[in-house]
């Protein structure tokens, strides 16, 4: 006849057999609180501050709602107005590739003097094109509203919400999946401008405290906060196209399909699709004019100053 101490031996065991099959299966499907809270920790001295921009946004986008100085121009200079900031948009980025090679330009001994004039240049451009891109956007604006609302998705005539984007840098977005399929587990906005090592050693903090996942930190093309942020292009198709993408993240939040955009990754990939979708058609509409839309001078995306070509 066994002891009371066998007898507890034994059981002592097969709780702790019990306890390891429960680790083990465990770490096979983590937790998706864990995987939020942990990525909340890792990413939070990099997380982007979506209040303050959002409230700054918001408060450039009423003034000049208010003031609407397009209403004063005609089809012709708003399309002309369009174009030139988007040609500024590449010259702008022109002279960026000039100031980086400048400073990776071994034999230049002092780079700062060797790029003071097109920093300079750069500096006065910017200036300009703050001055000018709320326009630029509210034309955009009117231009995708109007495509939407002859396509049938508006209410009487009406778009709901108003069409509204900026142009802004924009956060990255750090992607978490599970290593064994492909899936959008979880994912968090991350300031603008990291650079690809920055990039690289957030995706290693995340996968040495998450082994069964994967992660990518990426550029995004947009962010449907609202306004939508948009991502400077000398594009006019790209650029419009994206409006109306951001426009319908807008849209269905309204909508169960944008109630569990958070919630279930099924429904992000419906609804990204859904955007896609639109967006395509979208920019495919604005650009060839028609009815109350604007003709674009510029058909082809090239600008009406000798036929450049177009950036990203």
């Amino acid at each position: 006849m066994r002891s009371k101490g066998q007898f507890g031996k034994r059981w002592a065991g097969v709780l702790c057999l019990l306890l390891s099959m429960c680790l083990v299966l465990g770490r096979s499907d983590l937790p998706k609180q864990d995987v939020e809270a942990t990525l909340d920790l890792i990413s939070s001295r990099q997380a982007f501050n979506f209040a303050t921009w959002e409230m700054r946004a918001l408060a450039r986008k009423l003034a000049y709602g208010l003031l609407a100085p397009q209403r004063f121009m005609d089809d012709e200079a708003q399309s002309r107005f369009v174009l030139s900031y988007l040609d500024d948009v590449r010259e702008s980025d022109r002279l960026l590739d000039e100031i980086d090679r400048i400073y990776v330009d071994a034999e230049i001994k002092d780079p700062e003097a060797a790029s003071e004039a097109s920093r300079a240049e750069h500096a006065a451009l910017r200036k300009d094109m703050a001055r000018r891109a709320p326009i630029a956007e509210a034309i955009l604006e009117s231009q995708v509203s109007w495509v939407l609302a002859e396509g049938g998705l508006g209410l009487l005539s009406s778009i709901f919400p108003p069409v509204s984007g900026t142009f802004a840098p924009l956060p990255t977005i750090l992607v978490v999946s599970p290593r064994d399929r492909i899936e959008n587990l979880a994912q968090r906005q991350l300031v603008a401008g990291l650079t690809s090592a920055e990039q690289n050693a957030m995706e290693e903090r995340v996968m040495d405290a998450l082994p069964d996942v994967s992660a990518y930190v990426t550029e995004i093309g947009g962010l449907a906060a609202y306004p939508a942020m948009l991502l400077e292009t000398g594009s006019i198709s790209w650029v419009t196209d994206v409006v109306a993408h951001e426009w319908t993240h807008h849209y269905l939040t309204f909508y169960p399909l944008g109630w569990f955009y958070m919630r279930s990754s099924e429904a992000r990939t419906i609804n990204e699709t859904t955007a896609s979708l639109i967006g395509e058609w979208a920019g495919q509409e604005v650009m060839p004019g028609s009815g109350q839309g604007i003709a674009w001078i510029a058909g082809d995306d090239q600008s009406d100053r000798g036929g450049e070509g177009t950036g990203v």
